[in-house]
């Protein structure tokens, strides 16, 4: 049976779309530094890595969390994955526009992945993120590392490539 949180047009959907448009306005706003399919390439990751979450961790046999006003699919919940899109790409984009050097990535890494935990706990209190099951935001955390270290070796890899051809 699906566990319905809230009925309410209330902060959890605002928090979703004043993210979301911020996060696109960076994205469009800011100079272009990638080609459109790179660009893609870096966007859809971080969709793609919402979703699995969520179809991994977020139902059964884990259901570790829900998302949003509903324990189903919702349209915020799409939305969600778009803004972690535009907030992987404004990762990547800052990555490049200043130039990380691999000895200072973990450094990066480690102050996005605080900085994600910290945005997911603004969610939670907004009623985004409903935990289940003994999941704790700090929970959360190792997840960011592990994600944002392969958005950078992609982003390492594909310029690599760049530099041989």
């Amino acid at each position: 049976m699906d566990a319905i949180y809230d009925k309410n047009f209330n902060g959890n959907e605002w928090y979703c779309i004043i993210t979301f448009i911020i996060g696109f306005l960076f994205m469009f706003r800011l100079k272009k530094r990638f080609s459109l399919k790179e660009a893609l390439v870096y966007f859809f990751y971080c969709v793609f890595i919402g979703m699995l979450a969520d179809h991994s961790i977020g139902v059964p046999p884990l259901d570790y969390y829900d998302v949003n006003d509903f324990s189903s699919y919702e349209f915020f919940d799409f939305l969600t994955y778009f803004m972690f899109g535009a907030y992987g790409y404004l990762y990547v984009y800052i990555y490049d526009h200043f130039n990380i050097k691999s000895k200072y990535a973990p450094l990066y890494i480690l102050s996005w992945s605080i900085v994600s935990t910290f945005m997911e706990l603004c969610g939670d209190y907004l009623g985004v993120f409903h935990y289940k099951n003994g999941y704790k935001i700090y929970y959360s955390f190792p997840i960011y590392l592990l994600t944002l270290g392969l958005l950078s070796y992609l982003y390492s890899l594909i310029h690599t490539g760049k530099k041989v051809k």
